[in-house]
């Protein structure tokens, strides 16, 4: 079985290349066991990101046969080809750079402000609606999978940050207009577009594109 990789490291100053590993015959193996196994016993030096192992983490999203997936869940198949995301810098082989994207998120507040009476006892009851929303695991695959998403651009956010302002928005503590924030973001893009995709299928355009466009009041 072949595994071909791609590899990149900033210290040599050299272009990006690919490199093929052979591997035995793994019995039901993921994309991330295959890349598991060339760290343990072929190449120490590749590098890649994981953590759970099982779509909790979302730190395994890479680019395998020419599309973005997570590591963990996606079957290791003869010939495969491995890439990091694209839309997003690079760190080394196959670890993007997340710090501006979530540097981004401090800036817009995306998150809800401790209350002044941090020792309050109130009882928070959620939309059941918001469930769905917070299966996201910044996993980054609808930001490589975005057509319209390019990293650095400030004129469009991404499908990421509005789900996580989709989620803002149906919290009943939070306080600001999320909505305004996403068309400030350019969430109108996404109006035309179906082009991201996510692995715990999240309706990001039906249902958090469509949320914060929504004129009524909630």
């Amino acid at each position: 079985m072949k595994m071909t990789i791609a590899r990149f490291d900033p210290e040599t100053g050299e272009e990006s290349r690919y490199e093929t590993f052979d591997l035995p015959e793994l019995d039901r193996a993921t994309v991330l066991q295959g890349l598991m196994y060339v760290y343990d016993n072929v190449d120490s030096t590749l590098g890649f990101s994981f953590n759970c192992r099982y779509k909790n983490c979302g730190l395994c999203g890479l680019t395998i046969d020419g599309r973005p997936h997570l590591a963990c869940l996606t079957p290791l198949v003869d010939g495969t080809v491995v890439e990091p995301l694209h839309n997003l810098p690079v760190l080394r082989d196959l670890i993007i750079d997340r710090r501006d994207l979530f540097a981004a998120l401090r800036t817009l507040t995306a998150f809800i402000p401790e209350p002044a009476d941090s020792n309050c006892d109130a009882v928070i009851h959620e939309p059941a609606e918001r469930a769905v929303y917070m299966q996201c695991v910044e996993c980054l695959v609808c930001m490589a999978s975005c057509p319209e998403y390019q990293h650095g651009d400030s004129a469009f956010a991404g499908p990421m940050v509005f789900v996580k302002l989709m989620q803002l928005h149906l919290d009943p503590r939070d306080a600001a207009n999320r909505r305004e924030q996403a068309r400030q973001l350019g969430v109108e893009i996404c109006l035309e577009c179906a082009g991201c995709a996510c692995p715990s299928n999240i309706p990001i355009r039906k249902g958090a594109i469509a949320g914060l466009l929504a004129t009524d009041n909630r």
